[in-house]
């Protein structure tokens, strides 16, 4: 069946049609938009971006070169009390170890020892942080990317702002406890907000499709019967199992000759004449 014997049929038969495309308009609507809640239904993903600096006292990332160590010189008392010494300033890591370090406070951010400290208790999956790379080399900068998502923009950077500082806590914790020199995490970059994946219309699109599906299959059924109905209407105006020896063939008459006569009559010789 052609696009013309299509149209044709859902022309002719317009109100099945229009009503089919309205029910399918309407039901695609209630499928997307949740009208008692006033939003769409399904949920939204928000993601938030921030960067964290991983360095220490005396911030050793702005100097341009690091003062030099003693090595193999064991302190003494003097020494340690000596003027010289108290103005000296903090002992500097090897840049590479806070590197390192970036790299392995990435896997803390998203193991229990962190999530655990977050009100919002967040799941692994919404959690997500890597050291950054630089752009020469591949190296690794002292510097994570933490990515947290929720399905709202204020809770994902609530989120952000409590992993990061979970982690900040769980340093001072241990620095409290075991006496060292805490590593030092500095909020870089703020939590950047922004919208990570929105419902999509596609049990909307399906079901409008559905119901023009269904409206095609009725608006062919209604053809059908109409069809039907045409032919035993023909059927019945016509006699079609007549016999053809039951029809005058008028072609063949001949418009000169006289009808016949046939002859009858009773016993006392009386004759009619009838006209065939």
């Amino acid at each position: 069946m052609n696009l013309a014997r299509h149209a044709s049929v859902l022309w002719r038969f317009r109100r099945v049609t229009a009503g089919g495309v309205v029910i399918g308009l309407i039901l695609a609507f209630l499928a997307f938009y949740d009208v008692g809640a006033g939003q769409p239904r399904g949920t939204e993903t928000w993601s938030a971006v921030s960067q964290i600096l991983v360095t220490q006292p005396g911030s050793p990332e702005f100097r341009v070169t690091l003062p030099p160590q003693p090595v193999g010189v064991a302190p003494t008392e003097d020494s340690t009390t000596s003027e010289d010494d108290s103005k000296q300033g903090p002992e500097f890591a090897d840049p590479g170890r806070l590197a390192a370090l970036a790299d392995l406070y990435s896997k803390f951010l998203t193991s229990d020892l962190v999530l655990r400290r977050v009100p919002e208790h967040p799941p692994v999956a919404a959690i997500n942080a890597s050291p950054f790379a630089s752009s020469q080399g591949g190296q690794v900068l002292p510097v994570i990317q933490l990515t947290t998502m929720a399905p709202t923009a204020e809770l994902a950077r609530s989120t952000n702002i409590h992993t990061y500082k979970a982690l900040v806590d769980l340093i001072d914790e241990r620095a409290d406890k075991d006496k060292f020199e805490r590593v030092r995490l500095e909020l870089l970059v703020a939590p950047a907000v922004s919208l990570a994946d929105k419902p999509k219309p596609t049990a909307s699109v399906l079901i409008f499709m559905l119901v023009m599906l269904g409206t095609v299959a009725v608006a062919h059924l209604l053809e059908a019967v109409r069809s039907r109905r045409q032919a035993q209407s023909l059927n019945a105006i016509v006699d079609w199992d007549a016999p053809t020896s039951s029809l005058i063939d008028v072609s063949s008459a001949d418009p000169s000759r006289e009808p016949a006569v046939v002859a009858s009559g009773g016993g006392n010789g009386d004759h009619r004449r009838q006209r065939t």
